[in-house]
């Protein structure tokens, strides 16, 4: 095999189902031993690999493996996540332009929940002077905050990831028993079947947290995450109430805001 990822490379979840889109790109046709002996895990795994990646509608399951989808649009796929320079780099107008609407639906006195992510990020800066009251999982927007106007709140968890972030069963716990007016969540991605995906199932169990505990759910996604999937499922479009990006969306997640009847403000 030339992947340099070896039978002796311990591999996370998403890493085989790089190598298995990266194989079935290259030869057509992936095989269940074939790739187990590759991933040096158990066939059983493969198939729970290759299954999640046909329901997120990746490849078609095949007797043995798995080929490509037969059609003409294809998602593009983030198994990966960017390091943060890299977040904050990207999109950098867009997100200031997006951060600066949510802000402008934010008024005194509120109590809303912020998500991690660069734009959420850009949102904490802009509320540095308002009196309102943050909920937040990301320990660096706590921080930026800490000696700002908002009164500032972290739940109880484990610290993980790059960014870090609170994650866990203790803090989805916590998040559950309160009551947001609005949560501002980000993601990787919103597929053309209105699902919005993240990097981290941790991350992901958050956002749903957020999402049930809040009266409305503000997704801010700048256009470059249009008919991107990753790997953890965070909700569908009908679960938020309003959108804010940098342009229309295209068919057939237009229509499908629409149908769900979400607010969809393009930032200027």
């Amino acid at each position: 095999m030339s992947h340099s990822m070896g039978t002796h490379v311990k591999m996370n979840s998403a890493q085989r189902q790089g190598v298995i889109l990266g194989d079935m790109k290259a030869s057509g046709f992936v095989s269940v031993p074939m790739l187990a002996e590759q991933c040096g895990v158990s066939e059983m795994t493969v198939r729970r690999d290759l299954d999640r990646l046909a329901e997120f509608g990746l490849l078609e399951r095949m007797h043995g493996g798995a080929a490509p989808l037969r059609r003409t649009a294809i998602a593009r796929v983030d198994l990966v996540e960017p390091s943060l320079d890299m977040r904050h780099l990207a999109q950098a107008p867009q997100k200031l332009a997006i951060a600066r609407a949510a802000a402008r639906i934010i008024t005194p006195g509120q109590t809303i929940a912020l998500d991690i992510g660069t734009t959420t990020g850009r949102l904490a800066a802009e509320l540095a002077n308002t009196a309102v009251s943050i909920y937040t999982t990301s320990v660096r927007i706590a921080a930026s905050l800490a000696s700002a106007r908002p009164m500032v709140y972290l739940p109880g968890g484990l610290v993980a990831g790059a960014e870090p972030s609170i994650v866990g069963s203790r803090a989805i716990a916590h998040l559950r028993q309160l009551n947001f007016e609005i949560a501002f969540l980000g993601a990787s991605g919103l597929s053309e079947g209105g699902i919005l995906f993240d990097y981290s199932l941790e991350d992901a169990e958050v956002k749903r947290a957020f999402t049930e505990a809040a009266q409305r759910v503000v997704m801010l996604l700048d256009s470059s995450k249009f008919n991107r999937v990753s790997v953890a499922r965070i909700c569908s479009v009908a679960q938020i109430d309003t959108l804010i990006t940098d342009c229309m969306p295209p068919e057939p997640i237009r229509s499908l805001l629409a149908e769900s009847n979400v607010d969809v403000i393009i930032a200027e």
